[in-house]
Formats: structure tokens, sequence, C-alpha cells
């Protein structure tokens, strides 16, 4: 009978570094002040019981940065996988000609908290070959929930605080682009759906032809200040739906179809999807997208939305 994992009640890792600046302000051979010294330290917890990670980042006296998020149920998630017994536990050592950064001491110590066990520390240079050989791993974990989780609230959100109020005479204007080209076509639109980052279908030329078109702007506007007169501007036809729950099941269905991903940062490209591996362990994915160009890697959190191109 496989035995029980001891769970994971709480992880701090605290990094501190020394740095010395020889010399450090100088009058062309004269030296006009001491060596600078400064410290920089950051520090990580993850708790369960707490559902929370916080982050602390210390850029000399004075001056600190921290983040907390609370995360019911990720929280619990991340660590339940983690043996307190086994996490950590295997770590190296610097071999005895490693040449260190002058001047810079770094140093780390990792402590475990667990029910039933007593409280272990690991402590060493903050370097690949004496941190715990599962540190990246774990790192990884925390880097995946601060991409997942991340955001900019309405505070600073110029979608809000700098946008006057619609009212019903306005007018809705789409600027678009084809195919990546910088010039900007503007169309009208009803469909209040529409943001930027959407494709749409499109008429062009004198035959109409339908053409697909990504939306980089979109406008509410009077009548009589329009960015292209009403007279000659053409209509949107359609939005083209899109995919924003995206799941492994998902992306594996869509290997060797032509598809469009959206990024977080909106950036988007084109081409067919291969290569998908999914890693149980840590409940993501990853695959490649075969552009006309490249063989583009994408993991899971970078995907904001797909459009499928072709069935």
């Amino acid at each position: 009978m496989e035995e029980e994992i001891v769970l994971v009640n709480k992880i701090t890792i605290k990094v501190n570094n020394d740095c010395v600046i020889k010399g450090a302000l100088q009058n062309q051979k004269k030296i006009v002040s001491d060596d600078l010294k400064y410290n920089i330290n950051d520090m990580l917890i993850v708790d369960r019981l707490e559902e929370t990670i916080e982050y602390y980042h210390n850029i000399f006296a004075g001056n600190q940065i921290s983040v907390k998020y609370h995360l019911e149920e990720y929280i619990q998630m991340l660590l339940d996988d983690l043996d307190a017994r086994t996490l950590f536990l295997e770590k190296g050592n610097a071999p005895e000609d490693a040449v260190f950064e002058e001047g810079v001491t770094s140093i780390y110590e990792i402590t475990i908290e667990a029910a039933g066990m007593e409280t272990r520390t690991i402590q060493g240079r903050y370097c690949m070959e004496e941190l715990p050989k599962d540190y990246a791993k774990f790192i990884n974990l925390i880097v995946k929930a601060f991409k997942q989780f991340e955001t900019w609230g309405d505070i600073f959100n110029p979608a809000l605080y700098a946008k006057p109020l619609r009212t019903k005479s306005d007018l809705i204007y789409c600027a678009v682009e084809f195919g990546g080209h910088s010039k900007e076509y503007h169309y009208i639109t009803d469909d209040d759906t529409i943001d930027e980052g959407d494709t749409v279908i499109v008429p062009v030329g004198k035959d109409n032809r339908e053409t697909e078109a990504t939306v980089v702007e979109k406008i509410y506007c009077k009548e009589n200040d329009v960015p292209y007169p009403l007279s000659k501007v053409k209509k949107i036809i359609r939005k083209i739906e899109s995919i924003s729950g995206i799941t492994p099941d998902l992306i594996e269905g869509l290997v060797g179809k032509r598809i469009k991903i959206v990024c977080e940062d909106y950036l988007s490209y084109i081409g067919i999807a291969n290569n998908f591996k999914y890693n149980e362990e840590d409940n993501d994915f990853e695959f490649y997208l075969q552009t006309d160009e490249e063989n583009i890697h994408f993991y899971d959190y970078e995907i904001r939305k797909i459009e499928v191109k072709e069935e």
C-alpha cells in the first residue's frame, strides 16, 4: 500500500544579496568615496492555512515592494502533491574552483513547515549547484500562478477612466488591419460586442468580397465627428467567434488544424497546431504553432483566446 505523503503547510524562501562596488565614485584617477555597499533581499511565503502567496522585494533601505494573493483552492492544489519529507531534500555543492561574481554574496534559506514534522531548513549559496534539485520546478509553479492571476484592476484601466459614456445616438467605428499591415481602414458596426483584437469579416473592393481583418481600435463618435465619411464607410459583416475557455482537451483536438492564437499581450499568430504535450503532474500543457515563417512554442498560460480557421 502506497504511503500517504506529509502535506506541506508552509514554505518560506529567503534570498539575500550583499553587494560591494569598489571605489563607487571616482574623479579621474582619484577615488572620492569609499566602496558602495548595498543589500537586496527577497522573501516568498506560500501558506496552506492562510491560503496565500506573499512576495516581498526589498530594494535598498526604505524601498519595499510587496504583493499578496489570497487564492482559496489554488494554494491547496499547488501544495497537495508536495511531500514535506522529501521536498528540497536533495541539493549539491558548488565545485571548489567555481568562480563567483566579485563583490556579490548571494545566499538562500528555505523553511518547510508541516503538521507532525519538525520544521526543516535548507541553506546555501543561491546558485544552481547549491539549490535543491527540485527548486526550479517549484518556482515555475509560482511564476505560473502569478501570470495566471496577475491583473491590473479598474483603477488602471483607461477603457474606463479615459472613455466618455456612450449615448444612443453614437456611431460605432472600428479601425481594422489586414494581415498585419500597418495601414488601417475604418468600418462601421451595430455590434457593440466587437472589440480590439477581434477578427471580423468585412466587405472589400468594388465587388465587396468577404475578407478577414483584425480590429485594432474601436471608436464611439458623433455623426459630425467621424474618422471616415459616413456616406462612404462600409459595414462589418460579422465577428468571428473565438474560444476563451482553453483546456488541454481542446488544444489536443485542434492538433493538425489551422488556428489563430491571441496571446495575453494581444499579439496574434496563425498556423497549424502540432507537438501537443500534457504534463499531468503539473496540470499544464504546451504545443507548437507552425506558421508560414517559424514553429512557435506556446504554454497554456500564454493564450488568451483561439479562433479555428478551418474544420
